[in-house]
């Protein structure tokens, strides 16, 4: 049998006030995309929510810049992460009338009632291929297992973007800063399972993440350049090729664990074209002591070998205390040294599908069989010793190995 709800008012509600309630249920019932309440504090933006499950953001045409302030519904304090992108809700970016030239960054700066506490993504974010997505928030950023990122360029911080004179969250020349609190703490953690993707735009792509500890389980694909950056403050430069210069400006105090591991997959769908450049930028720079940086043997590294890999466009950088400067040619770094600890780096056994520089102001361990694939080159060097615990090469018929120690003079170096 049927039961039949009745619709007749409670005893003393006014008709005045069932209507107000029947307004607000469907609004309770329809949760937005982002838990929380957005404000734009620069350029011009649209945010609606009026789709179940979705926030979509809209960008003015004549608004390259947008910053937009959020307050997360989740007022507490304690040490659990804010669920700002539940699993299953969509964050949509995109520009109005549809215009898919030229450049839009959108910075999204998440700021929880206690700024102590990290913040979920755990559902997807898209944005047309002239949308950058960038999000901030002080207290540590936490990528889950079920999160799709789907981005013109993704910027991920728990440092502050510094704000420029012109207005501009980025220069007309592809420069942008970021400055971190002293002493900071904050991660910024990929789970294993997440999916961060920016493979539209070719060689202008990114995906940069940048904290004082960065921990990298899940899948990074993109047709450009990412660079992961362990870290309190840095300045960015993305030249017209995509090739980045890395200027670490204060180095990274964690003391609890590495500051940088790497346990997923970092690269793209496919090799360079001629002309064009792949890259993977993995930084770590100490304030003032000692920091350890470890690629664990379950990652992979590289771009997908489409025919023959193009070995000077693609190209795995890893620095342990040393700045990027990228020209294209020859070993990408070649700045100078950053902070005035040393950084050890380990590389557990790890696939290669691009060619290999590795660099380190301590020391630098290989604890597992390294294997490249395609037209491979490895190149590793230190500011002390190379110690090879383990067959250090698979090579292939086009690779080439070079091994070098003591590359700051100081007659220290073995290998």
């Amino acid at each position: 049998m049927r039961t039949l709800k009745s619709n007749r008012l409670m005893p003393g509600a006014s008709l005045a006030a069932m209507a107000a309630l029947m307004v607000l249920q469907p609004q309770m019932a329809r949760a937005q995309g982002y838990s929380g309440t957005g404000t734009v504090t620069l350029g011009s933006a649209q945010i609606n929510n009026s789709v179940a499950g979705t926030t979509t953001v809209t960008v003015a045409a004549n608004s390259p810049s947008t910053t937009i302030n959020w307050l997360p519904s989740d007022t507490a304090t304690g040490t659990t992460p804010v669920n700002f992108l539940p699993n299953g809700n969509i964050a949509s970016y995109g520009v109005d009338g549809g215009i898919t030239t030229g450049s839009y960054t959108v910075l999204n700066r998440i700021i929880p009632t206690d700024a102590t506490r990290s913040v979920a993504l755990n559902g997807t974010v898209n944005s047309t291929s002239n949308v950058n997505v960038w999000f901030y928030t002080p207290g540590g950023l936490l990528v889950g297992s079920t999160a799709r990122f789907n981005v013109g360029g993704l910027l991920l911080s728990t440092s502050e973007v510094v704000g420029r004179s012109d207005g501009n969250l980025v220069s007309d020349s592809r420069q942008f800063s970021v400055a971190g609190t002293a002493g900071s703490q904050s991660a910024i953690t990929i789970e294993a399972g997440a999916e961060l993707r920016a493979e539209s735009l070719n060689q202008s792509s990114y995906i940069v993440a940048v904290a004082p500890k960065i921990e990298q389980n899940g899948l990074i694909s993109v047709r450009g350049s990412a660079a992961l950056v362990a870290a309190e403050s840095a300045n960015f430069a993305i030249d017209s090729n995509g090739l980045f210069n890395i200027s670490v400006t204060q180095g990274s105090t964690v003391t609890t664990g590495n500051a940088f591991s790497h346990t997923g997959q970092t690269g793209g769908p496919d090799a360079a074209p001629a002309g064009e450049f792949r890259r993977v930028y993995m930084v770590a720079v100490p304030k003032n002591d000692a920091i350890t940086m470890m690629v664990e043997s379950s990652g992979a590294l590289g771009f997908a070998t489409a025919g023959a890999a193009n070995v000077e466009g693609n190209t795995i950088v890893l620095s342990a205390g040393h700045n990027i400067a990228d020209t294209g040619k020859g070993d990408p770094i070649v700045a100078d040294r950053a902070g005035t600890g040393n950084v050890n780096l380990t590389l557990g056994g790890t696939t290669y599908t691009s060619s290999l520089t590795a660099n380190a102001t301590g020391s630098l361990t290989v604890a597992g069989t390294l294997t490249g694939a395609g037209a491979s080159r490895l190149s590793l060097s230190s500011a002390s010793d190379v110690a090879v615990n383990a067959s250090i090469f698979n090579e292939s018929a086009s690779s080439s190995l070079v091994l070098r120690a003591d590359n700051d003079g100081n007659g220290m170096g073995t290998v």
